[in-house]
């Protein structure tokens, strides 16, 4: 009897297990009998179906009233459900997919059905059916929702008549979409689309093999316009081609993307536009009065050729609040430049009309012009502004004779004035300038000297020495050139200017310049000489000092690859070195009198003010520079002020080309950036697939180990079966370490708790996990609930926190690990404390080596796809006491 009691204990116990089971697995589960009647189903087939257990029990599929459909949503009978199938044939129906409407018939709930089928000993009939319910409505969704998307983005090429392509450089083998077969006149149902098919239909094969050159020997974009005669005998057509090249992470050709679209239409619309604009043009631009021309914009679109000549520039591209200073537009009276609301052309476009407004126009290289401007706005039909007109005459030759009369007039009354002030002039300016007049009568012999002239010879003034005791005064070869001059002189009527060696009665040696003139009669014959005596000693010696300065100036800037200016206080140039050409393709008279700032872009321009103002032209400032070929050149910039009287009076600037540099840093940022949304892609990509692979063990091994369990459970219950009583205890035995295994997989893989309760009780769950599996002590401290953040996000700060703690417990040699969630308006913060034997931070940047505490290749990882959150990854280390990790992301940015 005990005995009998003890197996009737034992078979309760797994009885009440098996319904533990039964009823707390998330997989639908119903029993029905050979009837198709319910018997029995757990919780999750009534909460998957939306049944309470009484309305469901002893029910057969023709007892509902819901309508079932099939994938392509048609009606699905009674007659066809597995359940029904399965009590027909007595064979398993599996991976059934079945959809029903709600009670509101609103929604549409998907399913997924497994009916297995039970016999009993060896009977044909299945005496009861064992059914599985998978709700996939959240996937199936997606599938729909796909497929839509799919059909939109088709009809969307449709409407722009662009399709795209795909060419696998490995397989050779070309896709493409719907609207290319079509603009290419293809039928997609019978022919296979390949490159040669394409390249028949291209009008100039010798254009479409240089784009292939192009874009396969420099690896650039290509974007490309082709005529094609479509396959189906249509009109030809004009086609753009936009592709571009794929590699893979170690630059190998992967394959050609692109866009082919049917611009026909547009190019003969552009065709048809020019001719009717050609006539218009030609007649004006030819016109003899120089016209221009704004849109309703404010902006030039006319330009003619006389405007163009007298302008001498012809840059459609320039705003009006840089046209005076561009085209040289003054003011006739002032001679200021013009204001930007008095331009004629502006001020007709704002005021509507312009009548006699004169200007003068100072182009580069050439004079002045006088011009007489009228000009107007002109108006569309409802009256809006579609732009304005200007005429300029020229009126040059008038204003030049009015302004010959003004100059004889003031000339007369200048010349009075200097004859009064000429006397006083000349006395003062002999003795600054060390300069006096001689003069020598050749009939009387008669010498007269200036006071200065005797000071010069370091004599008393009166005392005249003879001829050639004056001449003895010259020294080393000078006596002789200056008697031949005086000898030509007076032989040939003829005037000398000579710079000569002179020591005077002190023995002092100097310089002198002696100018003498003949003095005639009525006859034209030399009665006498006169002229001008100066020391120019000092001048000598500054004027020698300055060449061999000036030279070596010379040298230094004509050879320097840098562009050195000299700059006015308001950036006008003053000077500037020949490798301007070099580098901006400029001479460096096509800026000397003007503004630095033309040159610079606006928005660098306003920067480098904003710091001149701040005096921080010390420091290097980066710059785009306009090149005459009208792109952009990227230099920096050094300039140093030159002060007088306290004041910054120039600048000395020296810039060089960092064009290159620029853009090799902006291609190492653009491949930066790409490589940090590749490592976030991967890991969500990784994420996805361990999700896949845990929800195939969960659904398909688990429920197999499951099934499994209960039928050897079932077994051990026969009494015909009581011999391997020992054998079916150890398969149930496997059979639970299996199902125990494939819990653990999936939790490790994906953990459903990350996704379900939130990052809070995933770290959590972790801790409890990593605290049993390796025996050191973790603690978790956060006063949150929860946290806020997207699935992405989730998952890459709980990879992130795990590959930190994997890192922590592989190398630190820590007894405690404490992990810290907070939280601020902006973001969430994890710290990863750890009392281990901590590591130089500075040799996280080795990869490629061992350090103290092992690689940190990981802590890399972990960096960068927290960077590409806009988040933060901070690590504090020191030897012997410990790491502090800090992890934020922010909440916004989703």
């Amino acid at each position: 009897m005990q005995e009998i009691s003890k197996n009737k204990a034992h078979s309760n116990n797994e009885k009440n297990k098996f319904q533990t089971l039964f009823e707390n697995l998330p997989l639908g589960i119903i029993y029905q009998d050979n009837k198709g009647k319910v018997t029995d189903a757990n919780t999750a087939a009534l909460n998957i179906l939306n049944y309470t257990s009484t309305e469901i029990r002893g029910k057969t599929p023709y007892d509902s009233n819901r309508q079932f459909v099939y994938e392509d949503f048609s009606q699905h009978p009674v007659a066809h459900f597995p359940c029904t199938k399965v009590l027909e044939t007595g064979k398993p129906v599996l991976n059934k997919i079945v959809g029903f409407l709600n009670e509101k018939k609103t929604n549409i709930h998907w399913i997924k059905i497994d009916c297995i089928p039970l016999f009993n000993g060896n009977n044909n009939k299945p005496h009861q059916i064992y059914t599985t319910y998978t709700d996939i409505t959240a996937t199936k969704n997606n599938e729909i929702l796909l497929k839509e998307n799919e059909q939109k983005y088709i009809s969307a090429q449709q409407i722009d008549k662009s399709g795209n392509f795909e060419y696998n450089f490995e397989t050779k083998k070309l896709w493409a979409s719907m609207e290319v077969f079509r603009i290419f006149g293809i039928k997609p149902n019978k022919t296979n689309i390949t490159t040669n098919l394409l390249e028949n239909c291209i009008v100039n094969k010798e254009l479409l093999l240089s784009a292939i050159n192009t874009l396969l020997e420099k690896g650039k974009k290509s974007n490309v316009q082709f005529t094609i005669q479509p396959y189906n005998r249509s009109n030809q057509k004009i086609i753009s081609v936009k592709a571009k090249l794929i590699y893979d992470e170690n630059d190998t050709l992967l394959k050609a993307v692109g866009v082919i679209k049917d611009i026909t239409r547009k190019k003969r619309i552009e065709e048809k536009q020019k001719e009717r604009n050609d006539f218009a043009y030609t007649m004006t631009n030819n016109h003899p009065a120089g016209i221009v021309a704004c849109n309703e914009e404010g902006k030039l679109v006319l330009f003619n050729k006389t405007a163009t000549k007298w302008h001498g520039i012809d840059v459609l591209k320039i705003p009006s609040e840089k046209w005076a200073e561009n085209y040289g537009l003054h003011d006739p009276i002032s001679d200021r430049v013009l204001q930007v609301n008095e331009i004629p052309l502006v001020k007709a476009f704002n005021e509507g009309k312009v009548v006699n407004q004169e200007m003068i126009i100072k182009a580069k290289g050439q004079k002045p012009r006088y011009v007489m401007c009228n000009g107007a706005a002109f108006l569309d039909k409802k009256g809006n502004k579609l732009g304005a007109l200007a005429i300029m005459n020229d009126i040059t030759q008038q204003k030049k004779r009015e302004h010959e009369l003004l100059l004889r007039e003031k000339e007369l009354k200048n010349k009075i004035f200097n004859i009064e002030q000429s006397e006083f002039f000349l006395k003062e300016s002999a003795k600054i300038a060390k300069i006096g007049g001689w003069g020598i009568d050749l009939i009387t012999q008669k010498v007269t000297w200036s006071d200065q002239v005797f000071k010069i010879h370091g004599l008393p003034v009166g005392k005249l020495p003879t001829l050639n005791e004056a001449l003895d005064f010259f020294i080393e070869g000078s006596k002789e050139t200056l008697t031949n001059a005086i000898e030509e002189s007076i032989a040939k009527n003829k005037k000398y200017d000579l710079e000569l060696r002179f020591q005077n009665a002190k023995k002092e040696k100097l310089w002198v310049n002696t100018i003498g003139y003949p003095v005639t009669n009525k006859n034209g014959e030399v009665i006498g000489l006169k002229g001008i005596f100066q020391d120019v000693t000092e001048q000598k010696l500054i004027r020698e000092k300055n060449k061999r300065n000036q030279e070596m100036q010379l040298l230094l800037a004509n050879n320097t690859s840098d562009i050195i200016c000299l700059h006015e206080s308001d950036s006008t140039f003053r000077y500037i070195t020949p490798s301007i050409k070099n580098i901006l393709g400029y001479e460096k008279t096509d800026f000397l009198g003007k503004k630095a700032f033309q040159l610079i872009h606006e928005e660098d321009a306003n920067l480098l003010k904003i710091r001149m103002k701040e005096k921080k032209t010390r420091e290097p400032f980066p710059f785009r520079a306009l090149h005459k070929s009208g792109h952009y050149v990227w230099l920096e910039s050094l300039a140093t002020p030159v002060y007088r009287k306290g004041q910054i009076n120039y600048f000395v600037s020296s810039t060089r080309d960092i064009t290159e540099w620029v853009l090799a840093k902006e291609r190492i940022q653009e491949y930066q950036s790409s490589l940090q949304r590749l490592t976030n892609e991967i890991t969500l990509i990784e994420e996805k697939q361990k999700r896949q692979i845990a929800s195939n063990i969960h659904d398909n091994l688990s429920q197999a180990l499951v099934i499994s369990k209960m039928k050897i459970n079932y077994l051990q219950k026969k009494q015909e079966l009581n011999g391997i009583e020992d054998d079916l205890d150890f398969i149930e035995s496997h059979i639970t370490d299996a199902l125990e295994n494939s819990r653990k997989i999936t939790f490790e893989l994906s953990p459903p708790i990350l996704y379900q309760l939130g990052i809070i009780e995933a770290v959590n769950w972790l801790l409890e996990n990593l605290e049993e599996k390796h025996k050191i002590k973790f603690k978790l401290k956060t006063d949150l609930l929860s946290v806020n953040l997207n699935e992405t996000k989730s998952i890459i700060l709980y990879r992130s926190v795990q590959e930190v703690l994997a890192n922590a417990i592989k190398y630190a040699k820590a007894t405690v690990i404490n992990v810290n969630i907070n939280k601020t308006e902006k973001e969430v913060i994890i710290h990863v404390i750890d009392n281990g034997i901590g590591f130089d931070t500075k040799e996280l940047g080795n990869f490629g080596t061992k350090t103290a505490t092992g690689s940190g290749f990981g802590l890399f990882t972990v960096k960068e796809r927290v960077n590409n959150l806009k988040g933060k990854f901070i690590i504090d280390s020191e030897i012997n006491a410990g790491t502090k990790i800090s992890i934020s992301i922010p909440f916004n940015n989703e």
